[in-house]
């Protein structure tokens, strides 16, 4: 089962992050799969204003995602924060237009 993601980073100064994560995923069907953002999209600093597109493949045919769980590898640099737009998720690859699954950033900063 694929699941395609969108990341939008803010175009505030230092929304960036040379971070990795790890992304944890629910849906209507129960948990889905854990994996490392850096495994999706390779070991690199994400810039301000950038939106990654990635897809990720799961064992797990978790449903229309409704919950996603993101937690910062901390040895890493403590005082590097990432401020997130928003998170699209679909099981279908998704173009500029498409409604899917999206998640606002609750905290300013993760």
């Amino acid at each position: 089962m694929k699941y395609y993601f969108e990341i939008k980073t803010t175009n505030k100064e230092g929304s960036g992050t040379n971070s990795n994560f790890t992304i944890r995923f629910w849906g209507e069907k129960g948990q889905g799969d854990t994996f490392s953002l850096f495994s999706a999209i390779g070991k690199r600093k994400i810039k301000n204003g950038e939106v990654l597109k990635f897809t990720v493949d799961s064992d797990t045919d978790a449903g229309c995602v409704n919950k996603i769980e993101l937690t910062r590898d901390w040895q890493l640099l403590i005082f590097d924060g990432w401020a997130i737009d928003y998170i699209k998720v679909s099981k279908q690859p998704i173009p500029n237009n498409q409604i899917v699954s999206v998640f606002q950033a609750i905290n300013e900063q993760i």
